[in-house]
């Protein structure tokens, strides 16, 4: 799984794209571009990668990400097979109706919307109900009528105060090249080995380091050490776990890679504050989705 620049091209006859993905699972690789993304996700759940920052999705999940921030959606294997995976996703340079049109007093909260993207924004309640409504309807209208559409969602956004900021404390949530090829190989290796013991020399080796050159390395592109990335990997995954299937908390504990349930509820409370009980209990209403 290799990664770095995607060349994204407009729709025919369009500035910008819109368009809706179906396929069984996602499998975009960690990646970034120049055009700031929108994407709601219409049917699907797994894990979304943003800059330094992932967490569990699932269908109804908004996200607007600004120009070169790296991401990607995974889906965990067994879930593939139980789900298709669909998605509305538009895609436009800062730029697209000219240089100087979102520093127009009219779009200042447009263009503070668009610089504050760059770490990542997740909309939540009405506003990403509202938002991805607008969004379905944009997929099937004819060229000349997207633009007003674009337009309106991103006031929408604007003016929203139903969101959350993935990388807040980053500056600005963006890596080389060469680095996001780099974390391209880690997240894979970590998708594939969760569930047994990760040794730190085996990813270290992976990208050509010595183990405390990779620590070093690690720590300042991510923020993270190995181990607390992979904690935080399965106790995301087991978060999607006990939302969205009835496998026993035991089950879980073992599915995700950690050796025993004491430990498994440790870090749970940890990293999510409640107990993994306490978490199925609260999100439970998805079970009946």
């Amino acid at each position: 799984m290799k990664t770095h620049f995607e060349q994204v091209n407009a729709d025919a006859g369009n500035s910008f794209m819109c368009k809706k993905i179906r396929s069984h699972h996602f499998d975009t690789p960690y990646h970034f571009h120049p055009e700031c993304e929108l994407t709601c996700i219409t049917q699907s759940e797994g894990t979304r990668f943003v800059g330094n920052n992932f967490e569990t999705f699932m269908a109804k999940d908004l996200l607007l990400v600004g120009r070169d921030v790296p991401h990607c959606w995974k889906n965990e294997n067994n879930l593939e097979e139980r789900h298709e995976a669909e998605a509305i996703v538009i895609q436009f340079k800062e730029d697209f109706l000219g240089k100087e049109f979102f520093y127009k007093p009219e779009l200042a909260k447009i263009k503070a919307l668009l610089d504050r993207s760059r770490k990542g924004i997740v909309f939540t309640g009405r506003t990403k109900e509202k938002a991805a409504l607008m969004m379905d309807q944009m997929v099937e209208a004819d060229a000349t009528e997207k633009l007003i559409p674009l337009l309106q969602i991103l006031d929408l956004l604007s003016k929203s105060k139903e969101f959350y900021v993935l990388n807040a404390a980053a500056a600005e949530a963006k890596i080389s090249i060469e680095d996001c090829e780099r974390i391209n190989k880690i997240y894979a290796y970590i998708e594939e080995h969760f569930r047994t013991e990760i040794l730190l020399k085996d990813v270290a080796g992976m990208v050509y380091m010595t183990p405390s050159s990779f620590c070093r390395y690690f720590k300042k592109v991510s923020r993270k050490t190995l181990n607390t990335l992979i904690n935080e990997y399965r106790i995301e995954l087991s978060k999607q776990k006990l939302i969205s299937t009835e496998e026993s908390i035991y089950a879980i504990c073992y599915d995700c890679g950690f050796q025993n349930i004491s430990n498994f509820n440790k870090h749970f409370r940890k990293n999510v504050n409640l107990t993994p009980s306490e978490y199925r209990a609260k999100f439970s209403h998805y079970l009946n989705d």
